[in-house]
């Protein structure tokens, strides 16, 4: 089962796999959910970002 993590980064908001958290760690992002529902997770990075006015940026369907 994947787990799904939201960050805020200074720029944007960021959805991403537990795999891939080292990344926004190093980007200095502030970790503000996990979830194991995709859509659950999406749906609270889309609204933190439309809250917040950031990009919102996927990174799990953007990476491999």
């Amino acid at each position: 089962m994947l787990f799904y993590s939201i960050f805020l980064i200074e720029e944007s908001v960021e959805l991403r796999t537990l795999d891939q958290e080292r990344v926004a760690i190093a980007r200095r992002g502030r970790l503000i959910s996990t979830q194991k529902d995709y859509k659950t997770a999406k749906e609270v990075g889309l609204l933190l970002a439309k809250e917040k006015q950031l990009l919102f940026i996927d990174f799990t369907v953007l990476e491999p």
